[in-house]
């Protein structure tokens, strides 16, 4: 059900290390940005529902679409699941490369 989905959504955020790691490179990225108060909160808001998206427009898909959106959301969880690993090593290279940057960029 949409309501259980969303629960382990939420669940699920917070338990997930890649999560903290994204959190954590956008946190660096947005505090280290040399930017003032006035714009650092509107880059939290934009990362918090650009990130939030990602949990948030399958939920409302489905629960606008209902059991049709079943076949699509299984096999890109199928797909998800056997690509798991890739996925994973593109967002931690990312997250280092971004990281790397900007320890490169502060010296």
């Amino acid at each position: 059900t949409p309501p259980r989905a969303a629960g382990a959504g939420a669940v699920l955020t917070v338990a997930n290390p890649k999560v903290l790691f994204i959190c954590a490179a956008a946190g660096l990225a947005i505090g280290t940005a040399g930017v003032g108060e006035a714009r650092v909160w509107p880059a939290v808001v934009y990362f918090t529902v650009v990130a939030g998206s990602t949990v948030a427009l399958p939920i409302l898909a489905y629960v606008a679409s209902g059991d049709r959106l079943d076949p699509a959301l299984a096999r890109l969880r199928d797909w998800m699941e056997r690509n798991h690993a890739t996925l994973v090593a593109v967002i931690l290279v990312v997250i280092g490369l971004l990281v790397l940057y900007k320890g490169v960029h502060a010296m």
